[in-house]
């Protein structure tokens, strides 16, 4: 009985040690290793290395400007250089309805789901940031910090004025454009 008992602890162990193995020999965890609210420390690019150098963030990055219209109200954004963000851009000019969600976001369902290809798996989203999440196929428009969220990939930023969308409770319209 000894020996069965021994013999199933063992096993047990190995079970339960081999994802724990597995992360140590690939640092970079994959989306199902990945907790849900995991943050991500291991990733090299992340939204606070990104500011705390600028001149990398410029190098080689073609940024596009867009309006954002809400009844008299004008916001500029920047969208970068992402697939996904070249995607979005390619359906502009559009008019949204934007609605909030949990307190945190506005968000629209968009006309066609956006190209991922070379995003993250996800990614935190900061005040004024402008998000593709892809799991629903919609764009948010982060007016509070939100932690690490798999599917989120960021198209760009509002440049100031962030607080007004924010105080907008109801549903309400937008229209999206490009700057030239």
């Amino acid at each position: 009985m000894k020996k069965a008992i021994t013999l199933f602890l063992s096993f047990m162990a190995v079970i339960l040690l081999t994802p724990y193995t597995s992360m140590q020999q690939n640092p970079t965890p994959t989306v199902s290793q990945m907790d849900w609210n995991e943050t991500p420390d291991m990733r090299t690019s992340s939204p606070v290395s990104e500011k705390k150098n600028p001149k990398k963030q410029k190098e080689g990055v073609k940024e596009m400007k867009i309006k954002l219209t809400v009844g008299q109200d004008e916001f500029t954004a920047t969208l970068n250089d992402s697939k996904a963000a070249r995607d979005f851009a390619s359906l502009l000019p559009m008019t949204l309805t934007l609605e909030d969600y949990a307190g945190t976001e506005k968000i629209s369902d968009l006309p066609k789901r956006l190209s991922t290809n070379g995003s993250s798996n996800g990614t935190e989203a900061s005040i004024g940031d402008i998000m593709y999440y892809a799991p629903w196929g919609n764009l948010a428009i982060f007016y509070r910090d939100f932690g690490y969220a798999t599917g989120l990939v960021k198209l760009g930023r509002i440049d100031f004025g962030i607080e007004k969308l924010a105080n907008n409770h109801s549903k309400f319209t937008v229209n999206i454009e490009k700057i030239d």
